[in-house]
């Protein structure tokens, strides 16, 4: 499979800079351009999505995996570090704090275990603890690969899919509206779209299509610019798309920076769920003590280093145990 860099380099962008959006918050940044700057970096969460979306599909159809291997292979790829962060907050918030509210669906860790707790309306604390609810929407999406892929087959039928996906989003919310459902029900339904216009960009690019595609999706935002949309989600993650699809061949020349790069992707996804951690401890923190803004910076940085590698780590350890004895069983 051809690795492609510009996926790691925005991959890596996001992350970091969805780390510095919450890391903001702590430091009490709240006006100026660095404010607008970090408070727009929250949306790198659509570039992840779309990003997850060509991978996804690219990797199905690369490997020509039967759905069952498919899935086995993403739940040890993203439940391993996920399940190290619920049992922290198992830990935390059921044993030490005890300050868990109840559930009023009764479903209490269970949300997290089935990775249901954006599924089903409830406290805070019960959909986004560790700022995990990313991680339903994910597994969501990777149950719908094996269809997806079957479905589209093509760049014309990415097209479709993409189209049909956002009418069909257009539809559900209207629905929600007249029948006054909350939006908290089964809310992974609202993101698969930015996954599908992943998978969009990978059909286009296997097809040396990028630049019809990287065409419509601009008419799409200057329609939306004209509209006021400049703002919305859907308006970004086309953006975010072009963007992916104008970099397919770009490669970081300088060996340090591509380096960096290549190091903070290798923990990325460790980093993205370890950092959650660390400024829940730091809010811990300041409900106690005052902390100077350069002081909520190291400790955001080196927690987050140390929490992202550990985790790394004792993961890889887990999947190397799993193999060897499954390798002994054969």
């Amino acid at each position: 499979m051809k690795r492609y860099k510009n996926l790691s380099y925005f991959r890596v962008l996001a992350c970091l800079g969805i780390v510095c959006t919450h890391l903001r918050q702590r430091v009490g940044i709240v006006d100026g351009r660095l404010y607008e700057l970090t408070h727009y970096m929250q949306h790198g969460v659509y570039m992840f999505f779309i990003i997850g979306g060509f991978l996804a599909v690219y990797t199905y159809e690369a490997r020509s995996y039967k759905p069952h291997e498919y899935w086995m292979k993403r739940i040890t790829r993203i439940l391993p570090a996920y399940y190290m962060i619920v049992i922290y907050n198992v830990i935390v918030h059921q044993f030490i704090f005890k300050d868990m509210p109840a559930d009023n669906y009764g479903l209490g860790w269970l949300r997290y275990i089935f990775c249901i707790n954006q599924c089903v309306p409830g406290e805070t604390q019960w959909r986004n603890l560790s700022f995990t609810w990313t991680i339903g929407v994910f597994v969501a999406f990777y149950m719908l690969v094996p269809l997806i892929c079957r479905l589209m087959k093509s760049y014309r039928g990415a097209l479709a899919g993409i189209v049909i996906n956002y009418g069909f989003m257009l539809a559900l919310e209207k629905v929600y509206s007249h029948y006054g459902i909350d939006r908290e029900w089964f809310t992974p339904l609202f993101y698969i779209i930015y996954f599908t216009i992943g998978a969009g960009v990978y059909y286009a690019v296997k097809e040396k299509k990028e630049n019809s595609l990287a065409v419509i999706f601009l008419a799409v935002i200057l329609y939306n610019f004209s509209m006021s949309k400049y703002n919305s989600p859907i308006t970004l993650a086309l953006l975010f798309a072009v963007m992916i699809l104008v970099t397919m061949e770009y490669e970081i020349h300088n060996e340090y920076i591509q380096k960096f790069f290549d190091v903070i992707d290798k923990y990325s996804y460790q980093i993205y769920l370890g950092h959650a951690v660390v400024m829940e401890i730091i809010d811990m923190m300041q409900a106690n003590i005052a902390m100077p803004a350069f002081v909520t910076v190291v400790i955001a940085v080196a927690g987050t280093a140390v929490i992202s590698v550990t985790m790394y780590y004792l993961e890889n350890t887990l999947l190397l145990k799993k193999r060897h004895i499954h390798d002994k069983i054969q």
